[in-house]
């Protein structure tokens, strides 16, 4: 089910992405031409015709360097779980450039048909991402029922009407996704069955997040500085999880008031700060169970606990286990 492609500096790599078991999508074919200086990989998987699952996954200190051009393109959803990447492109007919910059905690939505340009990764930091690629009429086969409340210039890039990029709000229940996903070798379940359900889960939030943006162009009144400076909140959470000192403190950083980054924070990302803090200590403490090598009252340090029992009361609360059960559960 999945193949794994090494290239290195003299690869081309290319994939044709297929709309029916038969037939394939127009003109898309992706070519890349690649200068990395490591080895690395990437992955894809077919989920159903019309739909493709791909995991990006570079170490640090991979120098990925690669030149593409995009006839016609599904549309694509990519969520950034390590690391930092930029895509600069020019579509046919412009003159200038545009770029696209990805981030952990970002989920980004591009179309990318008749472009050519470079996407590069940040070499100082491992790289993973998931994508999703999806056949535009697939695409809108499930947003149909919802299409009035979704606004109508993004409607433009799902149906393939325009081409580039645009970022959709993060949400807890999004996240936890992404992290099952992207921890997948951790779970029993069938590959195939496990990833298809997860992925159309996930492409159900994106459709949900899609709606919401709708309602909040009719509703909101956040302006967009109060956006970018709440979007800025994020950022320094997720820069400095382990030093949070309270909202009352972030607030007077981003000179926002308080109340307003209260009300916005769970406005944009459906959740409190407080609670959008645990969640990310909480994704912390996985990931270093999965590497090992540090006891219950290291992580709890290392995820910015000083008492270790509301460390394991916190993760029992969100994943149902200790984290002492779950670490002789995984390693025995």
């Amino acid at each position: 089910m999945w193949g794994k492609r090494h290239m290195n500096t003299k690869d081309t790599y290319s994939y044709r992405f297929v709309k029916t078991d038969t037939t394939d999508y127009g003109e898309c074919s992706f070519s890349f031409s690649s200068r990395a200086g490591l080895e690395h990989s990437i992955s894809h998987s077919l989920i159903k015709p019309g739909m493709y699952f791909s995991l990006y996954n570079m170490p640090a200190g991979s120098t990925w360097d690669i030149d593409f051009q995009i006839d016609s393109a599904p549309v694509t959803f990519s969520f950034s779980v390590q690391g930092k990447s930029l895509t600069t492109y020019k579509r046919r007919g412009h003159l200038a450039d545009e770029s696209i910059c990805t981030s952990p905690g970002k989920a980004l939505v591009a179309n990318l048909a008749h472009t050519k340009g470079t996407f590069q990764i940040d070499k100082n930091l491992p790289y993973r991402n998931i994508g999703i690629a999806i056949d535009p009429d697939l695409l809108l086969s499930y947003i149909s029922p919802y299409a009035k409340t979704i606004p109508s210039e993004l409607t433009k890039y799902l149906r393939g009407d325009i081409c580039g990029a645009f970022f959709l709000p993060m949400h807890p229940k999004m996240e936890k996704t992404i992290f099952e996903i992207s921890c997948r070798n951790a779970f029993t379940h069938p590959e195939t069955l496990f990833l298809e359900s997860k992925i159309l889960e996930l492409l159900s939030y994106q459709i949900e997040a899609l709606i919401y943006l709708g309602k909040r162009e009719r509703k909101s009144t956040l302006s967009d500085e109060d956006i970018q400076r709440i979007y800025g909140a994020r950022d320094i959470l997720l820069a400095n999880i382990k030093e949070y000192q309270g909202i009352v403190k972030l607030a007077r950083r981003l000179g926002i008031n308080d109340f307003k980054l209260k009300k916005g924070f769970r406005e944009l990302f459906g959740t409190t700060v407080f609670a959008y803090v645990t969640k990310e200590r909480m994704k912390t403490a996985q990931k270093a169970i999965h590497d090992g090598g540090k006891s219950v009252s290291k992580i709890a340090y290392h995820v910015g606990y000083t008492n270790t029992s509301h460390f394991i009361a916190a993760y029992r609360k969100e994943f149902g286990i200790t984290p002492g059960k779950y670490i002789k559960r995984l390693y025995g």
